[in-house]
């Protein structure tokens, strides 16, 4: 599912102010969405029901992340904008996949 995701999100990224709120706490998601995954796909975390579909949905949207010419350019003011929505619609979807996984990993 992830072929060549990971590389490319974390160029992106990379090339992130880390001082900027809205490049951390951005940076901070797809962190969490390429954990959630490596953690599933080692076996070592169970998401629950639904999960091939959701799995499905969460690389289309990290696709979109990592795509060269999106809707808004990341480097425009507010460029992260659409690229939020696409994680934040999954999360929504997967009724807070993203925060279970969050609580998991802090308990472990």
């Amino acid at each position: 599912l992830l072929v060549g995701i990971p590389v490319r999100a974390v160029t992106k990224l990379a090339a992130l102010d880390p001082s900027n709120p809205e490049h951390a706490s951005f940076t901070r998601l797809v962190e969490d969405a390429l954990g959630l995954l490596a953690v599933v796909d080692r076996g070592e975390y169970e998401p629950g029901p639904g999960w091939p579909d959701l799995a499905r949905r969460l690389c289309r949207a990290l696709a979109y992340v990592v795509k060269d010419g999106d809707a808004i350019p990341a480097n425009l003011p507010g460029g992260l904008a659409d690229d939020r929505r696409e994680l934040v619609d999954w999360a929504t979807r997967a009724e807070g996949g993203l925060l279970r996984f969050e609580q998991w990993r802090r308990r472990g």
